[in-house]
């Protein structure tokens, strides 16, 4: 990797930070840098989807992407389409890479599921040279606006606008977003073109950052916690764009509606009303349903494992018929349904990484997402874990999901590490998992933690690696012991 690549890197993930103050956790600035750099009314003409929520983002977008490129295909359209996601798998230099993609034309992966995500990354993350060209494109653009306001833009303001010019040198037939943490005061808000929004699982996070006006929380006091989030993402819908709302908890589908047709919403599509799953299965090998739109059944698997995908193929698949039937896809027939569901790879979500032990990796953070990876786990039959975690400390309910972790009666061992600076101790993170009858472990180096969480679980064993840091020191750890992944 060049030099030139690493001093891109820098300028956006270490040389900015997150801003310290509530007040500046906005979209002006992201506005400003694309209106400075020429890309507001280019981006305007191009359709974008852009998927908020609290869980199933990444998931969902991808998988929307996927099926908008198998539908693509079909019809012969070559332009490719970019797909932005967050968090990257491993949280290094090359690992942001993994913010950027494009899926080209006749994208082809390997039907071995083992190879999938290597292969994704090869068809689809951003080239090294081709992300330090945007960034130095944006470079001057960006010291003239910081010098302007008279503060550095955050990472989150950089990285979208990089997304950005990648769709629009790359002549994107359509870009898919992942919004960051919200919508109201979110970059994603700020992107041209918005044509349809898709509101994944909303649950309690970030409760800090995404408080609701006094009077929206005192009119839905029932809501609890959930009020913030809620009025965040459901109430910062694009005005004009059809909302897609996929599974939620009960209360909560109701009012998202509402908000976002007080937002203006063109219409409003309820993933529940409109698309049903039956005949799930799911396995090591991945996860099979009968889909059914309209009346219309068609058999889909996954490779990604857990039911909970299935929620996020079922938005997907509602979110590319709203673009289908706006005239900005082709209509979406069964076999764009399967292929694209095939294909689509999600790394890093209860992703399978070797068989012996068995080793499955979940690197999304935060008490919300752990439901339906619990769910996924006992519905694969798996009955004796030992989970190897590191957690971010700002992460929600990093100490919850420890807790809740070593609790489960599968767990059999927890092994607790530490990779990057702002991961929790490991030692911290040993006391809070200590809540249960299960063997805790407090290894500070992480790809020790790996190996010794391999060694308590044998051969016929599951090994559970959560988190970032986690992700990175197996992969460094396959590397030195030669395994593939």
């Amino acid at each position: 990797m060049s030099a030139r690549f690493f001093a891109a890197m820098r300028f956006v993930e270490q040389e900015r930070s997150f801003p310290a103050r509530r007040e500046h956790v906005h979209g002006e600035r992201f506005a400003a840098l694309l209106d400075a750099a020429d890309l507001t009314r280019p981006l305007g003409a191009i359709p974008a989807v852009v998927v908020a929520g609290s869980a199933g983002k990444a998931s969902t977008a991808r998988m929307i992407a996927s099926i908008a490129r198998a539908a693509l295909d079909r019809v012969g359209i070559g332009r490719p389409i970019v797909l932005g996601t967050k968090p990257p798998l491993h949280e290094t230099p090359d690992g942001h890479r993994e913010r950027y993609q494009c899926l080209p034309p006749g994208l082809s992966l390997p039907r071995d599921s083992d190879a999938l995500t290597s292969a994704w990354a090869r068809a689809c993350w951003i080239d090294r040279t081709a992300f330090a060209e945007h960034v130095d494109a944006l470079r001057s653009t960006v010291d003239t606006l910081e010098a302007r306001i008279g503060r550095r833009l955050a990472p989150y303001d950089l990285r979208y606008a990089i997304l950005a010019r990648m769709a629009r040198t790359e002549g994107a037939a359509l870009a898919v977003v992942e919004a960051n943490i919200g919508l109201v005061d979110d970059v994603a808000r700020r992107w041209p073109g918005q044509r349809v929004n898709v509101l994944t699982r909303i649950a309690a996070e970030h409760v800090a950052l995404l408080e609701a006006p006094a009077a929206f929380a005192s009119a839905h006091a029932a809501l609890g916690s959930l009020a913030g989030p809620l009025w965040h993402k459901a109430g910062g819908v694009a005005s004009g764009a059809a909302v897609v709302i996929g599974p939620q908890e009960r209360g909560v589908t109701s009012v998202a509606r509402t908000l976002a047709l007080a937002a203006g919403a063109r219409e409003v599509l309820r993933v529940d009303e409109r698309c049903t799953i039956s005949r799930c299965r799911t396995h090591l090998s991945g996860t099979s349903a009968l889909l059914s739109i309209g009346g219309d059944a068609t058999p889909i698997s996954l490779s990604a494992l857990g039911a909970f995908q299935l929620d996020n193929a079922r938005a997907a698949a509602i979110a590319c018929e709203a673009l289908a039937a706006l005239g900005f896809l082709p209509p979406i027939d069964a076999a764009s349904l399967q292929e694209g569901l095939r294909r689509v790879v999600v790394p890093g979500r209860l992703e399978r990484v070797d068989r012996a032990p068995t080793t499955l990796l979940n690197v999304t953070e935060g008490a919300a997402k752990l439901d339906g990876v619990m769910a996924a786990l006992r519905d694969l039959g798996l009955s004796r874990w030992v989970v190897c975690a590191s957690m971010v400390a700002r992460a929600d309910g990093a100490a919850e999901m420890a807790r809740t972790l070593a609790r489960a009666s599968e767990t059999q061992a927890f092994v607790a590490t530490a990779h990057a600076p702002d991961d929790v101790a490991a030692t911290e993170l040993a006391r809070w998992a200590s809540v249960s009858g299960a063997e805790v472990h407090a290894q500070p180096d992480a790809r020790a933690a790996v190996a010794q969480a391999r060694a308590l679980a044998g051969t016929e064993g599951t090994v559970l690696l959560i988190g970032n840091g986690v992700a990175h020191a197996f992969a460094r750890w396959s590397d030195v012991n030669g395994r593939a992944r």
